[in-house]
């Protein structure tokens, strides 16, 4: 049975019919057409023009006017989470130091260094004596995450209050300070909340950044120097965390001066950047 059309369905029918076939034409069209960058896009492109796609994409962050705002931004994400992530990952173990100390001693405590004595291998020691009672550690390191879980949420509300520069120079100087009253700590209790408050607010920081470089820079070039960044920052992290052994083996103090030293840093050279609140993407 042949299907009647009325004569409107049949034109719409015929317009759909030229319009799709339009369309392929372009994109055959296109497919071996240079494009504004002197590209060739076809979807058999070699890996060499590949690159070289990849890179006239990339090529205006290296070129003013983003050059200065891609170095200032990648110093800052890469210093601030190198410290971050060089006292955060070694938290378990100076913990565990604690705990050890707390085990032997009946119980008592002492200042931070004090403490951080017993990774030190005493050559007087007869045997090896395990602590086997690790629960401090996993409740100590459990209230360092919790903080900085909580910490995100007071950070949405005080963002838009304070804005993002004055909000990293805030978390900057927390962060800082509390680097150094990590070593200044008398007991675990102050150990464990100045830990806290460090990891908590260094991380809010970080993400900060992140938030800068968004406004900062156009939607064409947005993703490339947030890639950029993340990459600098995780060498930076790795590059922390072989340091960091070095330090501590220096004395108890270089470790945690370091690090809040740096991170104050961050906080001087986020002064630098542009005022990017209610700004509008481009």
């Amino acid at each position: 049975m042949n299907k009647t059309y009325h004569p409107v369905q049949l034109i719409l029918k015929q317009q759909s019919q030229q319009l799709v076939k339009k369309l392929i034409d372009e994109i055959e069209l296109k497919k071996n057409k240079p494009d504004q960058h002197g590209g060739v896009v076809t979807a058999n492109r070699s890996k060499i023009q590949a690159l070289k796609e990849g890179w006239q994409q990339m090529k205006p962050i290296f070129y003013p006017p983003y050059l200065k705002h891609v170095i200032l931004v990648c110093i800052i994400q890469t210093l601030f989470t190198m410290s971050l992530n060089s006292l955060r990952l070694w938290l378990p173990q100076i913990f565990q130091a604690i705990t050890d100390y707390q085990h032997f001693n009946n119980g008592s405590t002492a200042d931070l260094c004090r403490m951080l004595e017993i990774l030190q291998p005493s050559p007087t020691s007869d045997g090896c004596v395990v602590n086997l009672d690790n629960s401090p550690v996993y409740i100590n390191s459990i209230i360092v995450a919790s903080v900085s879980m909580c910490s995100y949420f007071f950070a949405g509300y005080l963002i838009n209050i304070l804005g993002k520069k004055k909000l990293l120079s805030v978390c900057a100087t927390i962060s800082g300070f509390c680097a150094f009253l990590i070593y200044f700590s008398t007991n675990t209790a102050f150990a464990v909340t100045f830990a806290s408050l460090f990891v908590a607010s260094t991380s809010v920081a970080t993400n900060v950044v992140l938030t800068v470089i968004i406004d900062l820079f156009p939607t064409t070039l947005r993703t490339m120097t947030v890639s950029l960044a993340m990459m600098l920052a995780r060498s930076g992290a790795m590059i922390g965390n072989i340091v960091f052994p070095f330090l501590l083996r220096s004395g108890c103090a270089p470790p945690f001066f370091s690090i809040g030293g740096v991170i104050l840093g961050c906080g001087f050279l986020s002064m630098l950047l542009p005022n990017t609140d209610l700004k509008a993407l481009e």
